[in-house]
């Protein structure tokens, strides 16, 4: 789903990708977290490396 704002073309994110963000959020807040602590989220390397490009 895209919306026009401004000049501006946004997009909503993937549930999926939300649902990463937040529980990347709940378990570090702002602090720093590694590809690693992703992968182990994700179970997966490769959905790690997505999610963080």
């Amino acid at each position: 789903m895209r919306y026009l704002i401004g000049n501006v073309m946004a997009s909503w994110l993937p549930r999926w990708l939300g649902r990463l963000y937040c529980r990347l959020y709940s378990r570090f807040g702002e602090d720093i977290f590694t590809v690693e602590d992703v992968e182990r989220l994700v179970r997966s390397d490769v959905a790690a490396r997505v999610a963080l490009s």
